[in-house]
């Protein structure tokens, strides 16, 4: 491999594992905002499952007192959060590579 392309290959593989690093902050991100929806809504069923109500959702004065909006856009299923952690593991798995490939080229991963 001429030097050209061996700067050429650097280049796209610090630009990538940048990239995955970049998208592994993202996702760990969005869980923990997830973890913490998640959380919250858990001690409300746990305290007041009845005053636990969709934002917007029109209930019974005696269920307002108290009560806790939980907006429906915000609120991912079980098989979207799986999803991300899924995505989330891949990406580690490709920056292990990348960090390694870097390596074994002379750089130094960041």
């Amino acid at each position: 491999m001429s030097d050209e392309e061996k700067y050429a290959v650097i280049g796209k593989t610090v630009s990538e594992h940048a990239e995955v690093r970049k998208q592994i902050t993202l996702l760990r991100t969005r869980l923990r905002e997830i973890g913490e929806t998640y959380r919250f809504i858990g001690r409300q069923l746990n305290e007041l499952p009845d005053h636990t109500i969709a934002f917007g959702e029109l209930v019974d004065a005696r269920f307002a007192t108290q009560r806790v909006n939980v907006a429906l856009s915000t609120w991912v299923d079980i098989a979207g959060v799986l999803d991300l952690a899924r995505q989330l593991r891949d990406a580690a798995m490709r920056e292990t590579e990348l960090a390694t490939q870097l390596t074994q080229l002379g750089v130094p991963p960041r």
